[in-house]
């Protein structure tokens, strides 16, 4: 049987009761000190909010052979739910997938860019576990800016199925990339963790959001299509407007949902061959 008690601090032991034929050389019970830190995975307040709550907590104590005969004591309970502590006041982090990165965007509450950047990824030659660990550790980047700044996540609601069909003259990289995507890898992680850090997560509807990244935001600010598109996906979230220039709307279009004129121009693009390189400098 073994014990958790929190002394002071960081410090907290476990008491161990010894069998029997063990109490002639260790005594009755065995006390194991050892201590916890406060971090961003909350393990401190996690622990000390189970035993406060005496809530049940699985104790494993073992010693490993090849890291020096050293001990080690992993402990498993309940933890509090964690409510979530972003606000829009504070911005919101667009992120977008692309063939070999992801880029993201922070955008203010006013619904300017603030700040940019862009994480890399190779699928290529890995196994599956590997690739997990790439997720997760592309994950863990994404919330720490989060939590950096205050503010949720928005990414789109996307059917990865649907845009893998779409992509009949991508790369077999890039296929694999979303079939791994379509069984919620990203999602789930990205969603797991939001969740255990209290950060907002939003799904948005991924209508048009390169388009209107490339036409709006792309030249003005001198960023990527990836990264323009990231600034749509937050803008979405936090409920800007989406008008398009008013040059490219038709009187016909004035009535009807800004989307009818981006519709019309994604056909164009997609009809004409039209690069994205050629869209910094669209109104030729």
């Amino acid at each position: 049987m073994i014990k958790i008690h929190h002394l002071v601090n960081d410090n907290f032991k476990a008491v161990v009761t010894l069998p029997r034929f063990m109490g002639k050389d260790y005594g009755r019970t065995l006390e194991i000190p050892f201590q916890v830190t406060e971090c961003r995975r909350r393990r401190k307040s996690s622990l000390i909010y189970a035993l406060e709550q005496q809530k049940p907590i699985t104790v494993q104590v073992f010693r490993r052979e090849h890291k020096k005969d050293q001990w080690y004591i992993h402990l498993t309970t309940y933890v509090e739910e964690i409510p979530t502590t972003t606000s829009f006041d504070n911005g919101c982090i667009g992120v977008d997938f692309n063939r070999n990165s992801v880029e993201w965007a922070y955008i203010m509450r006013d619904g300017n860019i603030k700040d940019q950047g862009k994480i890399p990824f190779k699928w290529q030659g890995f196994s599956t576990g590997q690739r997990q660990v790439m997720m997760r550790n592309l994950v863990v980047k994404l919330t720490d800016l989060a939590c950096d700044y205050q503010c949720p996540i928005a990414i789109e609601s996307l059917d990865f199925s649907k845009k893998k069909a779409s992509m009949s003259g991508a790369s077999k990289v890039y296929n694999s990339m979303l079939s791994n995507l379509s069984t919620g890898m990203f999602r789930e992680a990205l969603t797991s963790r939001c969740h255990r850090y209290g950060i907002g997560l939003h799904l948005v509807n991924p209508a048009f959001t390169s388009v209107i990244g490339m036409i709006k935001f792309m030249s003005r600010y001198g960023l990527n299509s990836g990264t323009a598109a990231a600034m749509t996906i937050a803008r979405r979230a936090m409920g800007h407007s989406e008008r398009p220039p008013v040059c490219l709307v038709r009187p016909e279009d004035r009535a009807r949902h800004p989307w009818t004129t981006w519709n019309r121009v994604a056909r164009f693009l997609l009809n004409n061959k039209i690069r994205r390189s050629q869209l910094f400098d669209w109104m030729k």
